[in-house]
Formats: structure tokens, C-alpha cells, sequence
């Protein structure tokens, strides 16, 4: 899935027993979303609809609360549900500790060199560099760290064998002089049948024969692939090929290829029970498309604040800024209570003329704290005048020379606004 610049994607999701896993992407960063299983629904319905409902659910919420995290500053978040709605709580980002030793073959290749076009999975996507397509596996944490590491040891394995059981390597990729990831054209070719049996057969055989083993019995067969007439593993499973040239236990080398081959019957075995619950086609294409099916762009959707109230008030009288300026020390010096803002100025001085203005009220104006804190500063009661114009305010600083009776021909308005 291609994420343009800025954008947040959810490329894929995994299930747990207590907790599912989503995966966000944003500007090239990873976000893990972990979110225990406390959505209950109609249980009347499937498992696999209980689930995808629960998946569109979970990512209808993600989008109300996407905004609130920074890519840049954690790898995980989690939802947790409070009184006062749900929230993502951050994991504090830490520095990598791990690093990837193998000894490189092939040419160093920077991150910034590829251009991304497609996410597959959080450490899997497909990007162009030197105007070809290309494959990257890369790890942005210790747990992907090691899996890069265990990987080139496999693939440095069968390079230097010369087994041509895995997709080319173009080279491995860098960040800021650390190997991270690897290079490799995209895996591709097509799904293992039935009558592929011997092929497959006779790959296992190549590989003991070269004292490497497949060390993963419950493997896929979706993860053999065939291509250019020839069995080739994913580069996802290659990490489970194992050298075991060195072994010098017989109880645990025979252990090892034991495991070997019990690995291969167990992915033919799976193949011939899906062939036939499917009609004799191989499901693997299709099982690649469910695996997939929760990769979409999320949209920005504010989280709903608290109500907005508004509490303005009107009053069209002669008073004015001027006046008020002029009469306001001499009202303060008689006041017997602290005047706390200048809406309590305006009342005084409205006492002391002892006018009986009209007025409209409409209930009181306040923020939510989101909203204070989006705009960055507390809002305070303040005035805005508000006149028509008149020859009587051509100079409003020479108060001495403005009479009431200049005031008189023109009408002030004055709306006071109350924010807390």
C-alpha cells in the first residue's frame, strides 16, 4: 500500500489471545498499537465476522486519537479504555542496543537512496532505487534487528555455497553506517502445487547435502515459491535455514534433520488438505489477499470535545473606551473590593452612572482544556469596541477635547466575551 507524505496508514493487524496488534505507518515511522480484547459483540455471528468487526471498530477509534501521537517519539502505544473516554498511552522511545554483525557481500545501499512505494508489512515494503523495483527487509528494533541478522547469516550461508535457493540479493541497507536491513529483488513467482512435489523434494535434499537445515516445522507452504524453475524460500522464513556444518553432537545433528524434514511433509501434507478443500487450486494467492484486507489510509477525525457555551453580552450606549480610560481610576479608587477583571470595571462604572442600560445576554462562552491547549494560550475576558464611524473619534487619544455630547451622535457596541 502506498502512503502518500504525511499521511497515517494502518497496514496490518495480528490477534492475539488477550490483545490484537495494529500497525500504523506515517513518514517512514512505525507505530505498534496494542489493544486488549474488551470489545464484546454479537457473539450470534462467526468468529472471522466477530473479528473483522472488532478490527473496524478499533480503527474507527485510531483515527479519533491518531493525532494525539508523535511518530517520531515511540514504536508502541496503548488503548486504554477510561471514564472519560479511551486514550493511546505512548511507550517511551529507547535507542537500539542491538547490532547487526554479519559480514557484508554485496554494495551498501542508504536508506534515503530508495523511494517507497508499498508497504507490506512493518519491516516489509517495496520501494524503487536505481530505477528498478526492489524488495527491503529492515529492522527499526532489537526484535527486527535479530531477524535481519539471522537472515543475512542464511543468506551469506547459501551465497557462499552457491545455492540458488532464494531471491537476489542487490545489497544491504544503511542508516547513519549501520546495516539495518537488506536489499532484494521482489519476491514473486508462484505458489507451489501438487505436482511440485519432486522439485521441492529434491531442494530439501540440496540443502542437507550442503549441511544446512530448515530448522521451522510450522512453516507455510505459501513461503515456497517457485520461480525460474526452481524452489525458492521467502525471504521472511529464510532466517530458519541453519548451518549446521559444526555440529559435532550426532544425537542433536540427527535431531536437526529430522526437524528438516518433518518441516517439508507437514507444508505438503497442508497443501493437499487445503487442495482439496478448495477444489484441487492452491489457496496461497488468496491467503496473502485476507492477510491484507485491514490495509487502508486513515482519515483525520477530531476526537468530539466538550460542548461549546458562549456568554456574550451587548449594550449600545455613549460610553466608550474614551470615557471609560478617562473615569476608570477615579472608580477604582472607590470601590471597596479588588476589581478582579475589566468586566468588573465596566459593571462599576455602569453602577456609578446609575444608567439603566438595555441589554442582551446569551449564555457563557468556554473552551474545552483540547481546545486551550491546540491554541497554545488561556483565553481571558476582554473587550472588543466595536463603532461606527464618526468626526467624534478622528482622534480617540485626546480624550480632553471628546464631549458627551460628540459621544451622543454616535452609537458604541461593545461585546464582552467570557472564555474558561
Amino acid at each position: 500500500m502506498k502512503v502518500p507524505p504525511h499521511a497515517t496508514a494502518h497496514i496490518f493487524v495480528s490477534s492475539r489471545a488477550n490483545e490484537t496488534e495494529h500497525i500504523l505507518v506515517r513518514d517512514g515511522h512505525v507505530l505498534h498499537v496494542l489493544v486488549p480484547k474488551w470489545i464484546v459483540f454479537d457473539q450470534s455471528k462467526s468468529e472471522k465476522e466477530v473479528e473483522d468487526d472488532r478490527v473496524n471498530y478499533v480503527i474507527e477509534l485510531i483515527e479519533t486519537l491518531i493525532s494525539t501521537i508523535d511518530f517520531t517519539q515511540t514504536l508502541t502505544a496503548f488503548l486504554v479504555r477510561r471514564r472519560n473516554g479511551d486514550t493511546l498511552v505512548p511507550k517511551p522511545l529507547r535507542s537500539t542496543t542491538f547490532r547487526v554483525t554479519c559480514p557484508t557481500w554485496e554494495r551498501l545501499i542508504d536508506e534515503s537512496e530508495i523511494e517507497t512505494t508499498d508497504w507490506i508489512y512493518d519491516l516489509n515494503r517495496k520501494g524503487r532505487w536505481n530505477n528498478m523495483d526492489v524488495e527491503l527487509w529492515f529492522g527499526y528494533e532489537d526484535r527486527y534487528l535479530r531477524f535481519v541478522q539471522n537472515t543475512m547469516v542464511a543468506l551469506h550461508a547459501l551465497w557462499q555455497r552457491n545455492l540458488d535457493l532464494h531471491f537476489k540479493v542487490l545489497g544491504h541497507l544503511i542508516r547513519d553506517n549501520d546495516v539495518i536491513g537488506i536489499v532484494m529483488e521482489p519476491n514473486g513467482g508462484r505458489c507451489i502445487e501438487m505436482y511440485d512435489r519432486a522439485l521441492a523434494y529434491n531442494t530439501f535434499q540440496e540443502l542437507q547435502k550442503n549441511n544446512l537445515v530448515f530448522d521451522w516445522s510450522q512453516a507455510s507452504i505459501s513461503n515456497l515459491r517457485i520461480a525460474d524453475g526452481k524452489v525458492r524460500f521467502e525471504t521472511k522464513i529464510l532466517q530458519s535455514v541453519k548451518d549446521v556444518s559444526h555440529e559435532r553432537d550426532p544425537e542433536r545433528l540427527a535431531c536437526a534433520r529430522q526437524t528438516h524434514w518433518d518441516a517439508l511433509e507437514s507444508m505438503l501434507r497442508s497443501l493437499d488438505e487445503m487442495s482439496r478443500y478448495c477444489g484441487g487450486s492452491n489457496p496461497a494467492d488468496s491467503m496473502e489477499i485476507h492477510d491484507r484486507r485491514a490495509a487502508r489510509l486513515l482519515a483525520y477525525i477530531p476526537f468530539p470535545e466538550r460542548p461549546l457555551l458562549l456568554d456574550i453580552q451587548f449594550s449600545t450606549d455613549y460610553r466608550s473606551s474614551v470615557i471609560w480610560s478617562r473615569h476608570r481610576r477615579a472608580i477604582t479608587k472607590k470601590t471597596q473590593l479588588p476589581l478582579l477583571s475589566k468586566c468588573d470595571e465596566y459593571r462599576e462604572i455602569e453602577r456609578g452612572r446609575d444608567e439603566d442600560v438595555p441589554r442582551l445576554s446569551v449564555s457563557a462562552v468556554t473552551l474545552s482544556r483540547t481546545s486551550r491547549r491546540r491554541q497554545g494560550h488561556q483565553y481571558e475576558p476582554y473587550w472588543l469596541p466595536n463603532t461606527l464611524h464618526s468626526s467624534a473619534w478622528s482622534d480617540v487619544s485626546d480624550a480632553t477635547s471628546t464631549t458627551e455630547a460628540d459621544l451622543s451622535t454616535s452609537s458604541g457596541v461593545f461585546a464582552h466575551f467570557t472564555t474558561s
